[in-house]
């Protein structure tokens, strides 16, 4: 039950509240313990070596220090005593229901709210965070999330639950974070941290006041940070889903970045993706953007991450052995809104909007009949594709969430079927063969009459 009254200074205080449970939101844990701040998260239950080991996260790049937490330092649902500065206290939510414990915190001092969430999640953190936000004034709420302009679909939804009186604002991450492969160790590539926000023209006592105070937390041995207002700031939001390119089409061949660079078809379709943004981005926008200097910085970012999948590709993957969640992903909303503020033709942006949208859906109607006929038709879409574009069926195999669920038993049935010889022969052919595949899979599973988007 909520404390209200004379019990007011009994609730348990927190300086920062952080909503999500990835990578980046154990960055942003991580940060703010550094400063001695007191940490609370909302979040899915950790794994067991965040509770056994602690955390601990570095970087290659020169000048910046590892950042850690022990195990000691992280508390699992608290229901007394205190967080002590320096301290996590990680309150895991059901499927349903966040934990009680989060709304009977006292957000103190600071009053920083993380969004470290996917933006498909908005909705239900708000909701979640509701009985918390309603009564706090004056708190600071940082989104660290991708997307073209998260926060003002956030701002819309806080105000529609009442939540008054705070200062939005929004990270922009250049770079990325993983997991390295030892238990309890993270990376980050993270060149800089931009924060804004896509409606602040003017740098206002107010807003310029609260952008400082969160830059305070940061510095340049942990992550750099910029503020930027007005048109900078859209220059550098737009050039941060620009950098998204490479998630579509990872998900699509089912292929780590390292992959499609090294293959000569996907790597020149995805130049003319990422050339396609740039050129909406200042022609059709309007934006002042250096078309040859935000491409390159793209591709310095892209290339230190070439081992990996992009986060956004693998929330597509987990839905695979997932079977109590429906498959989301935020790639195709960032495609889309490149095709939205596109006043001429955006061919090929278009095309993986429409294809993955079509494919989420499908997977999502075919997984209320039969999770294992939905596993089937998911690894089948994405070997049949990489077989178009010569890539090895068994690469993608080895991705042990489809390990797990008996992924290899869906593609090796059907090998035959799902590996061609007949090959794109130049990216012109990409999207007319995908689709003409995509839609012969699709008719063998669906039962209702085929609704072509593409």
């Amino acid at each position: 039950m909520m404390c209200t009254g004379d019990l007011w200074e009994k609730q348990m205080k927190c300086d920062v509240l952080i909503a999500g449970s990835g990578s980046m939101a154990y960055l942003m844990a991580l940060i703010f313990t550094d400063c001695k701040k007191r940490v609370a998260m909302s979040a899915n239950r950790p794994d067991g070596f965040v509770l056994k080991d602690g955390l601990r996260i570095t970087c290659d790049i020169p000048g910046r220090r590892t950042l850690s937490i022990s195990p000691d330092d992280i508390l699992l649902n608290p229901v007394s005593g205190e967080i002590k500065p320096g301290q996590l206290a990680i309150f895991t939510r059901s499927a349903s229901n966040a934990n009680a414990g989060i709304y009977d915190l006292e957000l103190a001092h600071d009053k920083i709210v993380v969004f470290a969430t996917k933006t498909f999640s908005n909705r239900s953190v708000v909701q979640e965070l509701k009985p918390l936000l309603t009564r706090i004034s004056g708190a600071t709420i940082l989104t660290i999330q991708n997307g073209m302009s998260p926060e003002i679909e956030i701002d819309g939804l806080l105000k529609v639950n009442g939540v008054k009186r705070y200062q939005l604002l929004r990270g922009i991450v250049f770079g990325g974070v993983f997991p390295t492969g030892s238990s309890c160790k993270l990376k980050h590539t993270i060149q800089a941290l931009g924060i804004g926000n896509w409606n602040g023209d003017v740098p206002t006592e107010t807003n310029e006041g609260s952008l400082q105070r969160i830059k305070q937390y940061f510095s340049d041995q942990t992550i750099l940070v910029e503020l930027f207002f007005g048109e900078d700031y859209r220059i550098k939001s737009v050039s941060k889903a620009a950098i998204n390119y490479l998630s579509s089409v990872s998900f699509i061949f089912g292929a780590k970045i390292g992959e499609i660079l090294g293959n000569e078809l996907l790597a020149a379709w995805s130049s003319a993706k990422i050339d396609e943004c740039l050129l909406i981005s200042k022609f059709d926008m309007g934006l002042k953007i250096n078309i040859s200097v935000t491409k390159k910085i793209a591709e310095e970012i892209v290339f230190d991450l070439r081992p990996h999948y992009p986060s956004m590709a693998v929330d597509g993957f987990r839905s695979f052995c997932k079977p109590e969640r429906p498959m989301n992903t935020e790639i195709s909303q960032i495609d889309s809104k490149f095709v939205d503020f596109s006043i001429g033709p955006a061919p090929i942006n278009e095309f993986c909007s429409d294809l993955l949208n079509d494919f989420i859906a499908t997977f999502n109607e075919i997984a209320e009949r039969s999770r294992s006929d939905a596993l089937m038709f998911g690894v089948r879409f994405m070997v049949k594709n990489r077989s178009l574009v010569g890539l090895s069926a068994y690469d993608f195999l080895n991705l042990p969430m489809l390990n797990l669920n008996g992924g290899k038993e869906a593609f090796i049935q059907y090998r035959d079927q799902d590996t061609c010889s007949e090959k794109c022969k130049g990216i012109e052919e990409i999207p007319i063969k995908l689709a003409s595949a995509y839609h012969q899979l699709k008719s063998r599973y669906v039962q209702t009459d085929m609704k072509a988007a593409i």
